[in-house]
């Protein structure tokens, strides 16, 4: 309905000039940059390339792209094709929570922003395959309130219930020999109560974790595969609590673990990790005798070596939870960051189904192959909501 045919040009469709413009600047491109986007994407499907001029014309409704054309852009603004056709771009339900190295969140650049869109194609996979394979679509997150949320003591109760939730016992977590097994099982326990953990490498100053729990499905935590081991154990609990608190809400949680945040969830969520990762039997032992000093930033490298090793976590947690356990008065740490650097993507040289295994972990990746082999979904499905070739979704899955 409404596409312009004639004899001598492809068929254009009837796109919403200002919506076109309004997708373009969500996404920080000028009309240049979205051109070599654009032409990128359209050149693998051996189409001709646009121009910023046509782009410009498509906003400014001098005229109107081919249908091929809309769809590229739409993948380029990184909206579903549809809502070209809107009268007005619709809102992003997004709770930002980040502060940033600065105290102020980072503008998030081109590349973070694709890397949300693709956390948003994961999950919708993720939950095609578990409706597919009829499992609950419940899981096993306890409801939190803030405001029953006054003193340590309740921080406390809530972070050893969920411990025995995920059967982590003080025995196992003196087990682990390095820091990747301590993520690696913390990870593992988290999706055994029916949460999707996914990993995509990112700027690390501009979000260090996602959380999301939509209507329909189970929820979905991204880690930034970029930050260090310990950083994304951390964050994979701070997300934990938003989970907690959120029950349902629909908002992406986008997250940067500080200890100078301001927002009350966003300090819970910090109070919760460290008290999960770091319970008083474990930690409050292995104290050195006497207390180095008031400032835990100030102590001696070797004893907050000797902690970090011994616990699997990062000094950030344990300065965290020496304070709210009242043995420092001042962790020392203004923020949780390193110094930012220059992101370089990993993993780019693999190839696309190496990614996306990594993307998914094993426990979407095993669930999908479980849901192609029983015939509940078809590679050709996921190959559609991942943007992917079929032979890449059938390499991955094996």
């Amino acid at each position: 309905k409404n596409v312009t045919l004639s004899d001598d040009a492809p068929a254009v469709v009837p796109v919403t000039p200002s919506v076109l413009r309004k997708a373009r600047e969500r996404v920080r491109l000028a009309p240049d940059q979205a051109e070599d986007i654009a032409s990128k994407l359209l050149a693998q499907d051996r189409e001709q390339p646009v121009s910023a001029g046509e782009i410009r014309s498509w906003e400014d409704g001098a005229s109107q792209p081919t249908i091929v054309q809309a769809e590229v852009l739409a993948k380029t603004y990184l909206i579903p094709f549809v809502d070209l056709f809107q009268p007005e771009l619709p809102p992003q339900n997004v709770a930002d929570f980040r502060l940033g190295p600065e105290g102020r969140a980072v503008p998030m650049s081109y590349d973070t922003l694709e890397k949300l869109s693709r956390f948003a194609k994961l999950y919708m996979v993720a939950k095609r395959v578990h409706s597919g394979l009829g499992l609950p679509e419940e899981a096993i997150v306890s409801s939190v309130k803030l405001s029953d949320i006054a003193a340590t003591e309740d921080v406390e109760m809530i972070a050893s219930d969920v411990r025995a939730s995920l059967g982590i016992t003080d025995a196992l977590q003196i087990s682990w020999g390095s820091d990747e097994d301590a993520l690696s099982v913390w990870r593992e326990r988290v999706e055994g109560v029916g949460i999707f953990v996914f990993a995509l490498p990112m700027a690390v100053a501009e979000c260090r974790g996602v959380s999301i729990w939509e209507p329909q499905g189970p929820p979905a935590i991204l880690l930034n595969s970029s930050d260090g081991t310990t950083a994304q154990l951390f964050t994979l609990m701070h997300e934990y609590a938003h989970l907690m608190v959120s029950q349902r809400r629909g908002a992406i949680n986008l997250c940067d673990p500080s200890r100078a945040a301001r927002n009350e969830e966003e300090r819970l969520a910090n109070r919760f990790a460290a008290a999960a990762l770091l319970p008083r039997s474990l930690i409050l032992p292995r104290v050195p005798q006497p207390v180095p000093g008031d400032t835990y930033s100030n102590w001696p490298n070797r004893d907050k070596r000797r902690l970090r090793k011994a616990l699997n976590v990062s000094n950030a947690a344990i300065a965290i939870r020496l304070k709210e356990l009242a043995v420092v008065s001042d962790a020392g740490l203004q923020t949780f960051w390193r110094k930012p650097s220059k992101f370089v993507p990993r993993g780019v040289s693999r190839p696309v189904w190496q990614r996306y295994r990594r993307y998914l972990g094993s426990h979407t990746t095993r669930l999908a192959k479980q849901a192609v082999d029983s015939e509940a979904i078809s590679a050709v499905d996921l190959s559609r909501i991942l943007d992917v070739k079929v032979r890449d979704v059938e390499a991955m899955l094996v």
